[in-house]
């Protein structure tokens, strides 16, 4: 079972529902053991990065149009398939799937995972620089996409 809850400082609070469930969780298995971890919630900034920076390069370094979304969207399903895998039953067979990259956990394997597959294949450091990503947010989004401004930098380039 996993629950969610929040502290407010003191205590935490689990609302209504989970609240309920580990109660009668707690009556159906008589002295189980818990583990209680921590977590972050994702970025919203660090999800802007993915989609903004990581799977354009991705789709730019594995020769895919990135000017356009069908194509990204194809190699970020392709991404969660190769660096957030899992399996499930197809027939007889298990069969790797993309999981979801949703939660901060996620998020991090999928962008780790995207970095360093980047970085293996002829991106540079400069290229995946979160604050060169920021910048570019911050000063051309809408005008040009992020790799017309690598290229048009001379960060990146197309030959």
């Amino acid at each position: 079972m996993k629950w969610t809850a929040v502290s407010d400082g003191e205590k935490l609070d689990f609302g209504d529902y989970n609240s309920a469930s580990i109660r009668q969780h707690c009556k159906e298995n008589p002295r189980m053991r818990y583990i209680l971890s921590t977590f972050k919630p994702e970025s919203s900034k660090q999800r802007k990065y993915l989609h903004g920076c990581l799977v354009p390069l991705f789709t730019f370094f594995n020769g895919g149009n990135y000017k356009d979304s069908d194509a990204k969207d194809r190699f970020f399903e392709l991404a969660k398939v190769e660096f957030n895998p899992g399996h499930v039953p197809f027939g007889k067979e298990l069969k790797k799937v993309g999981l979801t990259s949703k939660g901060s956990v996620n998020l991090n394997k999928l962008c780790d995972g995207l970095s360093e597959w980047l970085m293996d294949n002829g991106a540079t450091v400069d290229l995946l620089d979160p604050d060169k990503y920021q910048e570019w947010d911050a000063t051309y989004t809408g005008t040009m996409g992020y790799i017309e401004y690598l290229i048009a930098t001379k960060s990146l380039s197309t030959g």
